[in-house]
């Protein structure tokens, strides 16, 4: 159940009943707390990247996708498969800015 609206640049909460609006809110943060700490991984970050860094390379990966069921960042050149990240290696071989990489 969604509990926000977008209303232009912002969200708003929608027209619900509120006896329960905090526990089903504390539910769901729970929920996607429990899988970013599974993950290793910050969720909003990973969903919406537009791009990755990799200790390989200096320009940011652009042609990636993400598996969930392997918990890896798969690295696409050309069509193939270039590299793989484990999620677990976030910080150390990939990140979302070059300043993240140790």
């Amino acid at each position: 159940m969604r509990l926000t609206e977008k209303d232009t640049n912002s969200y708003k909460l929608k027209h619900i009943d509120w006896t329960n609006v905090v526990q089903k809110a504390t539910q769901k943060l729970g929920l996607l707390e429990d899988i970013e700490e599974e993950l290793g991984v910050d969720l909003i970050k990973l969903l919406s990247a537009k791009e990755i860094y990799t200790y390989q390379y200096i320009e940011p990966i652009k042609d990636f996708c993400i598996d969930f069921n392997k918990k890896t960042i798969i690295d696409y050149y050309e069509s193939d498969i270039n590299s793989t990240y484990s999620f677990d290696e976030y910080g150390k071989y990939w990140a979302f800015t070059k300043e993240e990489l140790k």
